[in-house]
């Protein structure tokens, strides 16, 4: 082995010091490479996480720059040198001739990895093993979008800096909360639900209500607009248009209550309901409830819409209540009493008494 040889080995320390991470080719040889720090000290590297990142030019030996954090994947793709700054969050050039950074996107997460593809670039992005970003512009950066980490692949457009396409990874994660934390990215995964948009519905009144309130068959709908996003994101597809179709609405029930029937003096129905409410407009005449417990629907506003349902078909009779309730029902219309009917909110306070015929 020639002495210049054994010197050079023993130059190169093998412990962690400036952790060279990223190499760059340009015309077929190697051209750049990166390295958290220039540090020459056992773990020098980690005092300078948010500052202190290089590129060194491999021919000359020269810094390029040592502006950087924690630097990953240097890449020469069209006549540029980009590099992933991963200790901010963001993928941008570094100016050869002054050092400087120039972001084009930011990715919430750490970045490592990264390709080109018909002017796009495909960025890998990684949680942190602790859970935090503490000490790094990069924490600062998702505090200010508030948002959480990814483990996963973002495609940006190189033109508009904007995240056009992405994956996101299920991963277990490190620490004490590793069930809360992987059920939150489980719940993140797919599209936002909600989003910009716009439909004309058709039908009548009554059927506009009766399907707001739960329990229509579903409205036509036309001229139907919908710019999809996901994880805060505009989608690619920003222009999802449709002539026609039929829309179908679960809406959320509102509160709790209870129903409180009352057909003869001696006997009476109580039961556990829930609460939804509708109300297209700002009058309070124009409001409309539903109270539904299962086997009993009640609705209440506008006069084309009142209605009561009591579904009495015994196969959906689950328990000795459910039963003993068919049972007064029935009693009562085969006497063809007047049944007198009570919504009692979760609070306490009474909503509505109103009269219904059981026949």
């Amino acid at each position: 082995m020639r002495r210049e040889e054994r010197q050079r080995r023993k130059d190169v320390a093998i412990d962690q010091r400036g952790i060279l991470n990223g190499l760059a080719v340009k015309d077929g040889e190697t051209a750049w490479v990166t390295a958290t720090s220039r540090s020459d000290v056992i773990g020098g590297w980690r005092a300078r996480r948010a500052e202190g990142g290089i590129v060194i030019d491999v021919a000359s030996g020269a810094i390029v720059t040592e502006k950087l954090s924690m630097p990953h994947s240097p890449r020469w793709y069209d006549n540029r040198l980009w590099v992933l700054n991963s200790g901010t969050g963001h993928l941008g050039t570094v100016d050869l001739a002054s050092g400087d950074f120039t972001p084009r996107a930011f990715c919430p997460g750490f970045l490592r990895g990264l390709a080109f593809h018909n002017n796009h670039a495909v960025v890998g992005l990684s949680l942190s093993r602790d859970g935090s970003f503490s000490g790094l512009a990069l924490d600062d950066e998702m505090k200010k979008r508030d948002a959480d980490g990814w483990c996963g692949v973002q495609i940006v457009n190189l033109a508009s800096g904007d995240i056009v396409q992405w994956m996101l990874a299920q991963i277990s994660m490190i620490g004490g909360d590793y069930q809360l934390r992987k059920t939150k990215l489980f719940n993140e995964t797919g599209y936002d639900k909600e989003a910009p948009g716009s439909v004309t519905f058709q039908g009548t009144r009554a059927e506009i209500y009766r399907n707001f309130l739960g329990v229509g068959n579903g409205l036509p709908v036309s001229d139907f607009f919908y710019s999809p996003r996901r994880f805060g994101m505009a989608s690619p597809k920003t222009d999802v248009k449709g002539i026609a179709g039929i829309i179908h609405i679960e809406p959320k029930p509102v509160s709790s209550c209870e129903i409180r029937m009352q057909g003869t003096p001696d006997t009476a129905i109580r039961a556990p309901a829930q609460l939804y409410y509708y109300n297209p407009g700002t009058k309070v005449a124009d409001g409309s409830f539903r109270v539904s417990t299962g086997q009993m629907e009640l609705l209440h506003g506008p006069e084309e819409i009142n209605g009561f349902d009591y579904d009495i078909d015994p196969t959906s009779l689950l328990d000795v209540k459910s039963i003993l309730d068919f049972i007064v029902f029935n009693y009562w219309q085969s006497i063809s009493a007047k049944i007198t009917v009570e919504i009692i909110h979760e609070s306490g306070m009474r909503l509505f008494l109103i009269q219904v015929a059981s026949a």
